[in-house]
């Protein structure tokens, strides 16, 4: 391990996301209170820059990139306040961009790129309640569709795409329950 430049701002509960230019993007996050300045990392320059704010401030946040871009979505904000809205980051212009909400506002789910190029989101929870909701983005029509539920209930569980396409959920907690189970 080797130090390298400190980032532009301490936080934690954010996501890092390797972008298809090498460097990396650091969304949201909670330093007494949730976060809308991300920065980008350049391994070449060994710096971090502080980006264009997004528009809603989001900790425990989910993030996701495809070949040129890269969704931002959906977080919890202080106070457990959830929030359905998405916004895609362009590397090439580096700017952002409004897309429609999701159909749940949630927190502590995952996201993940299908082989079809959609994005599926599973479970979480919101105000109070935890989710085997899923539903997918598709990027091409701009649309979510509420799609087959999980058999559990889970958050801050995780997934895996297997080699078949098949999407593998496992673990997570609902309910102060830590869950062994797997779909």
């Amino acid at each position: 391990w080797f130090p390298v430049g400190p980032m532009t701002n301490a936080r934690r509960s954010h996501r890092a996301l390797l972008l298809s230019n090498g460097k990396v993007l650091i969304t949201g996050g909670f330093n007494y209170g949730s976060l809308n300045n991300p920065e980008l990392y350049d391994s070449s320059t060994n710096t971090w820059i502080t980006i264009e704010r997004i528009n809603d401030t989001r900790s425990t946040n989910t993030s996701r990139t495809s070949e040129h871009e890269t969704e931002l979505v959906t977080g919890q904000l202080p106070n457990h306040h959830f929030i359905d809205s998405v916004e895609l980051y362009d590397p090439s212009n580096e700017s952002w961009t409004n897309l429609p909400n999701m159909n749940i506002a949630r927190g502590g789910h995952t996201t993940s790129l299908l082989s079809n190029e959609q994005i599926l989101v599973a479970g979480g929870y919101t105000n109070g309640k935890y989710l085997n909701n899923t539903e997918l983005f598709n990027p091409s029509t701009l649309t979510w569709t509420n799609t087959c539920p999980m058999n559990d209930a889970r958050a801050e569980h995780t997934v895996s795409i297997l080699k078949n396409g098949k999407v593998l959920v496992a673990a997570g907690f609902e309910y102060y329950h830590w869950l062994n189970s797997a779909e």
